[in-house]
């Protein structure tokens, strides 16, 4: 689960193929390029696994898969909207996209 919401965190605030003018690659590696982690998780972060009789399968064992990755970006998108009252809709929401949505609102 922590993974999961890692992993969207990272897509939304960073991930991005981005090319110069000339259509060289600008990020190519990963040099300067934020990849969070486990530290970036605040203290106050929980999961809380809830089981559920299952009929289906013999173990009662589900795959999270990537549901965990859902609810981190729509929850980083609403707070954006609750922050700035704009609706950031294409990855990654970078500080210089966030201007300008605001200046074209």
């Amino acid at each position: 689960v922590y993974g999961g919401v890692l992993k969207t965190i990272g897509h939304t605030f960073y991930e991005a193929v981005e090319f110069g003018r000339d259509g060289k690659c600008l990020n190519a590696n990963f040099t300067g390029y934020p990849i969070p982690s486990i530290k970036d998780i605040p203290d106050e972060f929980d999961v809380e696994l809830i089981e559920v009789a299952d009929n289906i399968t013999p173990y009662v064992g589900k795959s999270i898969g990537e549901l965990a990755c859902d609810g981190a970006s729509a929850c980083i998108a609403l707070a954006i909207n609750d922050a700035a009252g704009i609706w950031m809709k294409h990855w990654p929401f970078r500080p210089e996209k966030i201007l300008e949505a605001l200046e074209n609102s």
